[in-house]
């Protein structure tokens, strides 16, 4: 929206005020300005989107494949320059999504021969239907989803953007009317069911 147009629908603002601030010139003003709930917010921040020190840039990238602690791994997301989260490519099961972790970036190396992947890691399809199961994992579910009762082999449906963590799904079928839950991904088959659009 141009200056010309926000200045008709609000003819009270002066567009030729409007400014802005950055997260270090407001650390600089708040070590003199008693301004308490802003100085609360503003330390709640610090830390998550606002860092003093420089983020370290690694030379990774997603979709790469890369040594971790000498074992291959293939990155599915680069973090903010600390951490990976990775896909190990020496633990794999054949029947489930890839169950990914988050390392520390800077016990990574670039491996000297490039290392072909017979099998890519992918992500579950939103709209898809897949068949849940936790196989040996003791933690059955995310935190958020403890209430939710889902027996081995149920077929879910996919809802809105998987992550290489946890996806939300809901049940197919005869209790597609219950709420939607949070699955861990890696429990989810592999075998693509139908799509639904």
């Amino acid at each position: 929206m141009s200056s010309a147009c926000l200045g008709e629908k609000l003819p009270c603002w002066s567009v030729q005020n409007f400014g802005f601030l950055s997260w270090h010139k407001m650390a600089s003003a708040l070590t003199t300005a008693r301004l308490p709930r802003t100085m609360a917010t503003f330390e709640w921040n610090t830390g998550q989107i606002f860092r003093t020190a420089r983020i370290r840039t690694t030379p990774f990238e997603f979709g790469n494949v890369c040594l971790f602690k000498n074992r291959p791994v293939y990155i599915v997301d680069v973090g903010r320059g600390t951490t990976c989260r990775v896909a190990p490519l020496d633990k794999k099961d054949d029947e489930r999504h890839w169950r990914t972790f988050t390392v520390d970036a800077s016990l990574m190396s670039v491996p000297q021969n490039p290392i072909q992947l017979e099998d890519i890691p992918r992500l579950p399809q939103a709209g898809g239907i897949y068949s849940w199961n936790s196989g040996q994992d003791s933690d059955r579910l995310p935190a958020e989803s403890v209430s939710v009762q889902i027996q081995p082999n149920t077929n879910v449906i996919v809802i809105g953007r998987p992550s290489w963590r946890t996806t939300r799904v809901q049940f197919h079928g005869a209790n597609a009317a219950q709420p939607s839950f949070l699955i861990f991904t890696h429990h989810l088959s592999r075998e693509l069911g139908i799509v639904q659009r």
